[in-house]
């Protein structure tokens, strides 16, 4: 795992309880010129009894605080209608590493389905492929992805 892609991790932990994480498919990073940007897809257990995941459920943080962070990032409502649905978000992130902007962060998320535990699997498929992603992700469970924000990012997140 890259630093960037531990940022990112946490950026995500920022805007969703890390303990709702079901799993997350985290997708390699790409550089094109100046600029490296990411997507995850980001599986996540519906809070019991009806309610809606929201943007900043948990403290915002900056993940390294001598370097500016710009936050676009919208309310993530998701219908609650059983307890064995999962919420799919997407997450993406855009850094600029070269030129005047250097440092840059932008970072978004959005609320894409929610779907029964037993059609997860064709469900991240179809938002993967809207989103553009057509390489094989990191799979992270839950746990390991706990594991992955909590730890230094040169650690494995196996």
């Amino acid at each position: 795992m890259t630093e960037t892609q531990h940022r990112f991790l946490k950026a995500i932990a920022e805007r969703v309880d890390p303990a709702r994480v079901a799993e997350v498919r985290l997708y390699p990073t790409v550089r094109v010129g100046p600029v490296e940007s990411g997507v995850a897809i980001v599986a996540v257990e519906m809070p019991p009894g009806g309610g809606t995941l929201e943007e900043g459920s948990a403290p915002p943080q900056a993940a390294h605080s001598d370097e500016p962070v710009a936050v676009a990032a919208s309310a993530l409502p998701v219908a609650v209608s059983e307890p064995s649905r999962l919420g799919i978000l997407t997450a993406h992130f855009r850094l600029t590493v070269k030129g005047s902007d250097r440092g840059k962060w932008e970072f978004a998320m959005v609320h894409d389905a929610d779907a029964p535990v037993e059609t997860i699997e064709s469900v991240v498929r179809g938002v993967a492929r809207r989103a553009g992603e057509d390489g094989e992700p990191e799979l992270l469970s839950g746990a390991a992805y706990q594991r992955a924000i909590s730890e230094p990012w040169w650690t494995p997140a196996t």
